[in-house]
């Protein structure tokens, strides 16, 4: 009987073996990889302190109903004692009639009474011009002491940064809150156009943030 021969395993074939697996490994770990990297991205935006009672919650221009029924959720649930709309003068360009008057409207017919709606004084639409508009409104009064800043979830961080910055040298205490059933989430922000553009603006004025540029 003849001896059986058997081809040797040499290092260049081993060497080959592990790479072909580690590269099986890599591509089917890759899906994964990339769906953490984007919800890291989402979730690094949105930020939510503890609510706590406070004087006021604010709600911030620029959003849409969302923004508003989260901050009459919160004035309803006794969370504040007034509402607070930041005056841009912009108007509804079909009726002529500034957007925070038809906001008060709608939530007076929410059941928020016309005495606990309060406006800041004009100002433009940036999130510098709010803060700097809700701290002169705030400081003015010796009693108000304490604040909720509603807005979009992926505009949370930006705010929360900005009114830190804005309210440092006062004693007042500040809470951000995302609005709770708006359509922006970690998990899901990439399926949409509109989740890709909220998402690289605001990494954009983020960094623009700690570049020192206080334009938005």
């Amino acid at each position: 009987m003849e001896p059986e021969h058997r081809t040797p395993n040499t290092p260049g074939s081993s060497r080959r073996g592990c790479r072909g697996l580690a590269g099986f490994i890599l591509i089917g770990l890759a899906p994964l990889a990339i769906y953490l990297i984007l919800w890291g991205m989402g979730a690094i935006l949105i930020v939510g302190d503890s609510l706590q009672k406070s004087d006021v919650v604010v709600l911030l221009g620029g959003g849409d109903r969302q923004r508003m029924d989260e901050a009459v959720a919160i004035y309803q649930d006794k969370q504040a004692g007034m509402v607070v709309l930041t005056e841009t003068g912009e108007s509804d360009p079909e009726t002529g009639i500034l957007y925070s008057q038809l906001q008060k409207e709608e939530m007076i017919a929410l059941g928020v009474p016309d005495g606990g709606i309060e406006f800041t004084e004009q100002h433009g639409n940036s999130t510098y011009e709010e803060a700097y508009a809700v701290r002169k409104l705030l400081t003015r009064s010796a009693r108000l002491e304490s604040a909720i800043v509603v807005t979009d979830p992926y505009h949370t961080l930006r705010t929360r940064l900005i009114f830190r910055d804005v309210f440092r040298e006062t004693d007042i205490r500040l809470s951000v809150r995302p609005v709770r059933s708006h359509w922006y989430r970690s998990n899901t922000w990439w399926q949409s156009r509109e989740g890709w553009q909220v998402t690289l603006s605001e990494y954009a004025k983020v960094f623009a943030f700690f570049m020192g540029i206080r334009k938005d």
